[in-house]
This record gives structure tokens, sequence and C-alpha cells, in this order.
């Protein structure tokens, strides 16, 4: 019993590490990117890397005077924020600056604007549309160059009424048959389309509901679509993070699935992944589609596998900043989470044979990338819940001493607690400035986080185990994104 307990344990341990280094990889690939750019140009320019830095990340025009003077075409440079066109305007910088120096924030002023189509798919929603459709209306693009669509999706309150004394372009659907916001999409679409609206937009954005946008959400999104992205995803943020643990727990997982999964993907070359809500994809995609065709109970991830089998790298732009609302209550929770269970088993029942193809024949990391992030926490999980119980019964059948069993079990809870907790910390820590909440709620969610990974493994069991349906989830956090600004980020 003892001997099958310790392999057992090398066996968790093995697991363990395979999952967390792969995160730690990701982790080390954007602290080692984060400062190169730096370091390069304070060799080219002999600064020091703090006053470097200032001015690389800095719109001010005066900095830029003292270093390199009055000259007019130096001035334009620096209102541009773009050191690379600086440096090509003195005419005397080095290949390395020209190479390495990332452009960022640049004026879009005198360029040809697109025209962008918002999409949001709405069950219910009469208590936080307006909040969303006032946050697009503040952005800072120009708002003939705006429209927004709601689908009111078997809507039995005010949620279409709302939605058009706001100024959104409504659709009403009713169909209690084809459930779930795929579908609802592919209705929005197809109208768009059957009215000749489609070959109005050159792009199109998909939101939920209850989602906030900060106001430079579309004109950022707009920059990196500028950079030759056809499909983006952004930074996705929790307005009621400090709730309650279940909150907290999302908001951890989204932050670093923002930050430290999608920013490295970007870093690296290889596609990001697509969550939820929050993301762009240009009329090209569309055209290339022939319509929204994804209905899987987790279309975005079937969207994102889709669109990487094809060839497609999806973008990550880290100053779009929005916010959603998560589940407070476990019930609620409970159903979401399982949805995402099984839509995952339903993707990789569809695509698996050709992400594996992807994998061996093609050596395409991005399958590779999509496949690890997704299945091994839930195998991880599952594999301890089934093997622990495993040796407690068979413990039970033989009449052994079963201390040195529960030892152990205690011993690799502790330890994925430990490794959980540190993935929580680290994203904590490099998020913190961004998180709306109280420095007391902002460290609790430290030793909750771990928590929340565990719910998933019973979630996960029932979930792969019974037929799970699409169930709306109600909204009732009805923050505009002035309070949100107001709130405490300490």
């Amino acid at each position: 019993m003892e001997q099958a307990t310790r392999i057992t344990n090398w066996i968790m341990l093995g697991i363990l590490i395979f999952c967390f280094a792969y995160q730690a990889y990701y982790f080390m690939l954007i602290c080692w990117k984060k400062w190169e750019p730096w370091k390069r140009l304070q060799k080219a320019l002999g600064k020091d890397t703090e006053d470097v830095y200032k001015i690389a990340t800095s719109n001010d025009v005066g900095d830029c005077q003292e270093l390199y003077g009055k000259d007019q075409l130096v001035e334009k440079s620096c209102k541009r924020g773009s050191l690379k066109k600086l440096e090509v305007a003195k005419q005397e910088g080095s290949a390395d600056l020209k190479n390495d120096i990332v452009v960022s924030h640049q004026d879009i002023s005198g360029e040809t604007m697109h025209r962008l189509a918002i999409l949001v798919a709405a069950r219910n929603e009469e208590s936080v549309i307006g909040q969303l459709l006032e946050s697009i209306h503040l952005q800072d693009y120009p708002a003939d160059f705006i429209d927004t669509y709601i689908v009111a999706d078997n809507c039995d309150d005010d949620t279409a009424e709302v939605a058009r004394e706001n100024g959104a372009i409504v659709y009403e659907r009713f169909n209690k048959i084809q459930v779930g916001k795929g579908y609802a999409l592919k209705y929005l679409l197809d109208q768009m389309k059957e009215e000749g609206k489609d070959r109005d937009y050159d792009g199109y954005f998909i939101f939920d509901a209850d989602n906030l946008l900060e106001k430079d959400y579309v004109k950022e999104m707009d920059r990196t679509f500028r950079q030759g992205y056809r499909i983006i995803t952004s930074y996705r943020n929790t307005k009621n993070f400090g709730s309650n643990w279940l909150t907290s727990g999302y908001g951890l997982w989204f932050l670093h699935e923002a930050q430290w999964l999608n920013k490295a993907r970007m870093l690296q070359g290889t596609s990001c992944a697509v969550s939820g809500t929050g993301f762009f994809f240009s009329r090209e995609i569309l055209e290339k589609m022939g319509g929204w065709h994804y209905f899987l109970l987790t279309e975005d991830i079937e969207f994102t596998i889709s669109q990487i089998l094809q060839g497609e790298i999806i973008g990550y732009c880290e100053r779009a900043v929005f916010y959603d609302e998560q589940p407070e209550n476990f019930v609620a929770s409970w159903h979401q989470r399982a949805r995402w269970v099984k839509g995952y088993q339903q993707v990789f029942s569809k695509y698996g044979q050709r992400i594996w193809n992807g994998i061996t024949r093609e050596r395409r990391f991005a399958c590779f990338d999509m496949t690890m992030s997704i299945w091994p926490a839930f195998v991880l999980m599952i594999a301890s819940v089934f093997i622990n119980i495993g040796l407690v019964a068979v413990g039970l059948a033989t009449d052994r001493d079963l201390s040195f069993v529960w030892y152990n079990v205690g011993m690799n809870l502790l330890k994925t607690y430990v490794a959980m907790m540190g993935l929580g910390v680290y994203t904590l820590l490099s998020e913190w400035k961004m998180i709306h909440a109280s420095t007391t709620k902002k460290l609790m969610s430290i030793v909750t986080f771990p928590v929340f990974m565990y719910t998933f493994a019973p979630i996960a069991v029932v979930a792969l185990s019974r037929k799970v349906e699409w169930k709306p989830i109600k909204h009732s956090c009805t923050v505009r994104m002035s309070q949100l600004r107001s709130q405490v980020k300490s």
C-alpha cells in the first residue's frame, strides 16, 4: 500500500511540475522580453536605462527635445510617440534601435478611418446593457464610425427597449430550440447580410451585455488591427472583483490569461486565444468563414481553434481594457464552468484529430499551446481526485492502516495549493494597479484563488459524465464606467 502511494505521489508531482513548468516558460519569456528593447536602446543611445525607459514610453515633446534638440522633424516624431520615427528623422540611429523598438501609441489622424460594428447577444439584460452602451458612446473614436447592434435573444424583459433608447440597432430573436450565444450571433450577422449592412464595416467586435469599455478601447484595438492582425483579443478585467472569493478567483484567472499567456504568445509571435468576449475580427475573416458557424458550448474556444487550424495568428492588445461581471453565486458559477468543461470536451471531440496532426505532422506550436492551456489543469485535478479516492478505497477494502494514505492525500493537496497560490501571487502583483478592489480584498484573493481552482475538480467530473446545456446567467452589477474608475485601486 505504501509503495503504491509513493508511486502515485511521484506521478502527481510529475504532472504538477510539467503543468507549472509550462506556465513558468511564459513567465520567464515575458520577464526577458520586457527589458530587452530598452537595453538595446540604452546601448544605442548611451543613456541610463531609467531615462531611456521614460523617453521610450513618453509622448512628451520636451523630453525628446532635451535629448535630440529642437529640430522640427524630431518634434513631429515625438508628438507621434515614436522613437523609431524620431531616430529615422535624425538619420543617425543604430540598426538595433531601428529594428527592435516597438512603435506604440501612434497617432491615427490623417489616415482612413475604419468603420466598425459592435455586436452584442443579450438575453434579459435590461439592468446592465445601458451601462455598456454608455461606455461605447464615450469612446475616444469618431462616433460616426461605430455602430452597435444588439440581438435581444429570447428576452421577456425590456432589453430591446433599453438598447433602442440608448441608440443601438436592435433585432429580436425568439428560438427555444437553437439556444446559445453562437446561434444568436449567427442570426444577427445573417440579418445584417440580408440587409446589405455587412459590407459597411471593416471589422466586428463581440461583447456581452454586462461588459464595460475603457474610453480608448476601440482606438487601441484599431491600432492593433492596423498592424495586420485580422483577429484580436484584449485585456479582460473584472468589474466586481472584490465581491467574494468566486469573483476574485475568476478575475485573477482572466488577468493571468491576458497578461501571462496571451501577452507571452504575442511576444513569441504565436497565436493568442479568444476568451469569451472582448474580441475583434475583420470583414475578411467573416467572409472567409461564410458567416458565423460556431455553436458548441464554448463557441469562443471553437472559433479560436478553427482559426488557428486555418493558419490565422490571433493578436492581443493589452492596452484595450474592458470589464465583465463574474458570477457571485456558486450555483451560477457551477453551471457556467460545467459548460466550459463540456465545451472543451466538445471542441476536442470535433477538432482533436486536426489538432493532433497540427502538433505532430505540421509541428505547429499554436496547436500544442492551445491543448496545454485547456486540458492539463483539469487532468491534474481529476487524476488527483480519482487516485486518492482509489487509494482510500483499496485501504478500506484490505483493512490497511490509512494514516499514511491520508497523510499523502493531504500533502498532494497542499503541493497543488501552494503552486496555485504562486500563480495567483505573481498575477496579483503584476496587475495590482489594474484591479478595482481594496488592498485587503486583493490580498485575500491569493488565499482563496486555489480554493476556486479546486472547485473545478468536482465540476469537471460531473460535467464530463452528464449532459450539460447552456443556461443564462443573471447579471446585477450595475456599476458605470465612471463609478468603476472612482473605486479603490490602492
